[in-house]
């Protein structure tokens, strides 16, 4: 599988995840940004492979749901003719800032090819660093 391919199923599953409205987890009313806010940083860090958070404050609804967040990504990725053993790293930054939110994912695959993308935390979209800088979180 291209590599291109594996970063957009980690787009998928952590803007899914981020929505608050997840039909991936056929739940609603889970909101990371919620969680991020509550955080003294502004920042819920989670890695979807293992199913834990590595940063930020979590709420026990959210601890659920990260835990669920490995299986929920192996079914995501066999829908895509994948394997989520395809990747070596997938983690998700949600960031809540000043202006709004946002979040970072971050893909390594098992070839040790790694990205960072961030993206609009209300639309999906792929932030332009040269438009939207980075804002520290509120």
């Amino acid at each position: 599988m291209k590599f291109d391919d594996l970063c957009s199923i980690a787009h998928n599953f952590a803007d899914s995840f981020g929505s608050g409205a997840s039909l991936l987890f056929n739940s609603y009313g889970f909101v990371p940004y919620d969680d991020a806010e509550q955080s003294p940083d502004g920042v819920l860090e989670i890695d979807f492979l293992s199913g834990a958070v590595i940063s930020g404050t979590m709420s026990p609804v959210m601890e659920k749901f990260v835990s669920m967040s490995p299986g929920v990504l192996a079914d995501l990725c066999v829908r895509h003719g994948a394997s989520s053993e395809l990747f070596a790293e997938l983690k998700t930054k949600y960031i809540k800032t000043a202006v709004g939110r946002e979040f970072v994912v971050t893909v390594v695959d098992r070839g040790g090819r790694s990205r960072s993308d961030r993206y609009d935390g209300s639309y999906g979209k792929r932030l332009n660093p040269k438009k939207h800088p980075p804002v520290s979180s509120s």
